[in-house]
């Protein structure tokens, strides 16, 4: 599948934040990409974190933001498709974690593009041109994985790792809502930053998901997420972003960058 269009589907999402006065409407620009925890030492907290986390604690000391927001889907014959049971997640956004996602997206390019070159390799070396019913194929497949199967194996766990840690840092801490058979939910959020991101939801033959960045303070926010709003997964064998949290850890790195 490709960026774009949702074939059909008329994505539209809408978020409610009560306090006082005003309504922003956020579009977000569409893109196109499971828990192991890291043991991987975390850096030191710095100047930033500690003002941050100072920050957090006098936000958290005025009163929640009550939340209520309808998720949902218009195809384009004006059918109206309830996103019951869809967990809403919001991430708090802090200088350490924004500092980890720009890392770890790092990590999991890094590690993708090193599996991939090794699998051409081996490919062209091996397997190019053979026919997988051909009596050689068999001999040929065995001998690629002797040589190159570790390697292969390792650059595929170092991805995975990468991606782990990503998921364990975006549930750190993070608030989370799930919608009734409306589509609708309700929850009090304390003021600040957030990451507000979806696990993958399939309709059709697409799947899907939402993010965008949410400024909870103290005027009320009418959030409206269309379908330029969702990004999609690829089911393609030759994607470089598979597996689905490396594409989500893209689209927060992208909605962070342009904050």
């Amino acid at each position: 599948m490709t960026d774009g269009k949702l074939m059909g589907l008329f994505v539209t999402a809408i978020v409610v934040f009560g306090a006082v006065g005003g309504i922003i409407a956020i579009k977000v620009a569409s893109r196109t990409d499971p828990v192991v925890p890291s043991k991987e030492s975390e850096p030191a907290p710095t100047v930033d974190d500690a003002a941050a986390t100072s920050d957090r604690q006098a936000q958290r000391s005025k009163p929640s933001v009550q939340t209520a927001g309808e998720l949902f889907v218009t195809t384009k014959a004006g059918d109206v498709k309830k996103a019951a049971g869809q967990e809403i997640h919001l991430t708090s956004i802090t200088p350490e974690f924004q500092r980890s996602v720009v890392s770890l997206l790092a990590r999991a390019n890094q590690s993708q593009a090193e599996h991939k070159r090794v699998w051409d390799e081996g490919y062209a070396k091996y397997l190019a041109g053979i026919d997988s019913d051909s009596p050689e194929y068999k001999a040929r497949d065995e001998a690629f994985d002797r040589e190159y199967g570790p390697r292969f194996d390792k650059t595929l766990g170092e991805l995975r790792t990468a991606l782990d840690t990503a998921r364990n840092i975006l549930l750190a801490g993070q608030l989370t809502v799930v919608t009734d058979g409306d589509g609708k939910f309700k929850i009090e959020i304390p003021p600040g930053s957030y990451v507000l991101w979806t696990a993958p939801r399939t309709m059709g033959e697409q799947s899907f998901s939402w993010c965008t960045i949410v400024e909870a303070r103290h005027a009320p926010l009418n959030l409206i997420l269309s379908e330029d709003s969702a990004f999609f997964y690829s089911d393609s064998p030759d994607s470089t972003e598979r597996e689905p949290m490396h594409r989500l850890l893209r689209e927060i790195a992208s909605e962070l960058a342009g904050r």
